[in-house]
Parts: structure tokens; C-alpha cells; sequence
């Protein structure tokens, strides 16, 4: 099913919410690329970010490719900063964010879209975090072993069953 919202707001968080519309407002809620794999899953994370009482989170890898979002850690290791295609720190996001609530993810990407927060004419998930932070809530993440991530440019890419 293709949506097309508006030809000004193209991108993985307009789609995103769109797909949100009708969902619990209380329910936890996990926005993940398609065209990306994480080996062993994601519910022992996504279990563990929930225990933490984070608004929101990610997971992550090593990684200093500008292809990627960026995750910038504070003194303390707290996250306080997510930037899209540009090299913050050492540990990219693998497009996979979790959202304590429907209602805080609508809110961040409200954000994003009344203050044209976007790159390259698209408007991001991982920009959505920089909403929590600015509210003064918590953002945690995950790291996993680099080879624990495979992303597939190209359908040609994704590994034949069997």
C-alpha cells in the first residue's frame, strides 16, 4: 500500500506515522527498516528499554560510514543527540527505534514536521529522538556487534533461504 501524504513529506517517519494512525496511544511502539536485519531479534532489547523507563531508544553498532544516523553519548553515556548522515560519535542506529508510547512518537514526529527537521528532503525517524532529549527525556540504546547487523541496499542483496 502506498500513501502519498503530501509530495513535501517523503520519508521512513512520515510513513511510520501514517502507520501509527488508529494504534493504541498507551501501547509501546517499535518502528524498524524494512530492508534491514538484526540477528537473534529485537525483544530481549526492546524488553530491556522498557525496563529502563526510556521514552525512547535504538539500537546500535559501530560504525563511522556517513550513510548512517549517529548517536552522541554525554559524560555519562546518556544520549544527548541523534544526527542523520553526519558522524557524531562512533555508534550509528540501525533504523530500529523504540517509542515508550504511540502518543510519544506522534508527538516527536509532529515535532520534526512543524520545525522542518529533515535531510535531503526526507524526514527521519532517528531525528525524532532529538525531540525526547530537548523535553529533558531519557534516551537509551543498545549496542550489538557490528556482525549482528546486515543491511540490504538491494533486493539482490538479501540472502536466499535454505
Amino acid at each position: 500500500c502506498f500513501v502519498l501524504v503530501n509530495e513535501h513529506l517523503q520519508g521512513a517517519l512520515v510513513s511510520a506515522l501514517v502507520a501509527s494512525d488508529g494504534l493504541d496511544l498507551c501501547s509501546p511502539l517499535v518502528v524498524a527498516g524494512g530492508d534491514s536485519e538484526i540477528v537473534g531479534g529485537i525483544q530481549d532489547i526492546v524488553s530491556e528499554l522498557i525496563a529502563g523507563e526510556y521514552a525512547a531508544g535504538v539500537i546500535v553498532f559501530e560504525s563511522s560510514d556517513p550513510r548512517w544516523s549517529y548517536i552522541k553519548n554525554g559524560s555519562d553515556g546518556a544520549v544527548i543527540q541523534v544526527s542523520e548522515k553526519e558522524v557524531v560519535g562512533g555508534l550509528a542506529t540501525t533504523g530500529t527505534f523504540f517509542f515508550d508510547s504511540v502518543r510519544t512518537f506522534r508527538e516527536c514526529a509532529k515535532w520534526c514536521m512543524v520545525n522542518n527537521v529533515q535531510t535531503n528532503g526526507n524526514y527521519f525517524v532517528s531525528s525524532a529522538l532529538n525531540f525526547v532529549i530537548s523535553q529533558g527525556g531519557k534516551v537509551g540504546y543498545r549496542q550489538i556487534p557490528t556482525t549482528d547487523y546486515a543491511n540490504y541496499r538491494f533486493a539482490s542483496d538479501i540472502p536466499e533461504e535454505g
